[in-house]
């Protein structure tokens, strides 16, 4: 009796050994793929190489279309320019051969009375010689006199020429315009506009952003993140601190931490049914450092965090890039406490529990939509 009592007790540690190894096992296992998943949640903040690419295309087909347009808007205005100028050259024109015309017409009609003045001019001075030979002494020489030379006549002096009537003042019309130097392709291109010490617009493009966070728990740390996440900015970035604005919206139920059922427990814990987003309304920031030439910004964004309907103040320090393209990148973190927003954190059975404290991070890009009006 008492040996199969042993050898019961023997079978029974044998089990529970065989169980704890299994158990051991798996924990390892989870421990391993939870070190993988890190690393690749850490990849998944950056943007998708394939849609950064998309967003550029994007970018240059803007680009491309504004040329389009801007072209066939240009060659119109020079068809129009030339057509005008055209114009104004022909009635320049005209313009000048009728003003030609009559002050030739006033010369000839004046011939006839210059012609005349002349004749008189040089009976008169022949006159006057003849009268001068008289009045010599007789022993002059007939020959002598007969020989010298009358001077050339002179003309008397002109009279001032009538005034001539301007045809164009007469018929009213204005002189040419010169027009407006601009460049033919002025047009500024969509990507062309943006200035970093301008107040501006920016759009939160979902494709190239992401949202999550980082949790831990007795077992293991896990991430959450998605890229349903949709808003605008509008601020200057060279001052950053006046009158910033934003709002930031993301997908409750989109967020994916790896598991299933981990995602299901989350969402009910968020009550994704009824409060469908989580949303954060910027209203300061509080500047580190400001750099022109490089176009960045870092500091503190300040706002109102809603979670599951509760909203908090929280301040989330940020670095603020500009790309290649003309887009924000905008990164942060901050660390959170789900009790501040009435959120108990999830367990299971009991033994697994999710911490209270979380960290939050955004990696976001955002697109130039343009100047910000005024009072915006």
């Amino acid at each position: 009796m008492a040996s199969k009592l042993l050898s019961g007790i023997g079978v029974a540690a044998i089990l529970c050994l065989v169980g704890g190894s299994l158990a051991a096992l798996a924990i390892v296992k989870q421990r391993i793929r939870v070190v993988i998943a890190a690393e690749e949640e850490a990849a998944r903040r950056g943007p998708d190489p394939l849609e950064l690419l998309r967003a550029d295309l994007g970018v240059l087909a803007a680009d491309v279309s504004a040329v389009h347009e801007g072209l066939g808007q240009r060659l119109q205005e020079l068809h129009d320019a030339l057509e005008n100028a055209a114009v104004e050259r022909d009635r320049s024109l005209e313009t000048r051969i009728a003003t030609l015309q009559q002050e030739l017409a006033l010369l000839r009609a004046d011939l006839p009375r210059r012609d005349g003045l002349l004749l008189e001019q040089v009976r008169l001075e022949l006159a006057a010689r003849a009268a001068e030979a008289k009045a010599a002494p007789q022993a002059a020489e007939p020959a002598a006199v007969a020989a010298t030379e009358l001077p050339a006549p002179q003309a008397p002096p002109e009279a001032p020429p009538a005034a001539v009537p301007d045809p164009a003042a007469s018929a009213g019309l204005a002189e040419p315009k010169a027009l407006p130097k601009k460049g033919f392709l002025a047009r500024p291109l969509p990507s062309g506009t943006f200035a970093f010490g301008d107040r501006q617009r920016f759009a939160i493009v979902p494709a190239l952003s992401r949202v999550g966070f980082d949790a831990k728990s007795t077992l293991h740390d896990f991430s959450g993140v998605t890229s349903k996440v949709d808003g605008e900015l509008t601020v200057n970035l060279a001052h950053a601190d006046r009158k910033p604005a934003g709002r930031l919206t993301v997908e409750a139920a989109s967020l994916d931490t790896g598991l299933a059922g981990r995602d299901e427990d989350m969402r009910k814990t968020l009550d994704v049914g009824v409060h469908k987003t989580l949303e954060f309304e910027w209203t300061s920031f509080s500047v580190a450092a400001v750099d022109e030439q490089a176009q960045t910004v870092s500091g503190t964004a300040s706002g109102k965090l809603t979670v599951r309907g509760k909203s908090k103040q929280i301040d989330m320090p940020v670095r603020v890039s500009v790309d290649a393209s003309k887009r924000l990148s905008i990164e942060g973190e901050a660390v959170i406490r789900l009790q501040d927003f009435d959120v108990k954190p999830p367990s299971q059975v009991g033994v697994i529990k999710v911490d209270d404290e979380l960290k939050l991070w955004i990696a976001l890009r955002a697109r130039f939509v343009g100047k910000a009006k005024d009072g915006e």
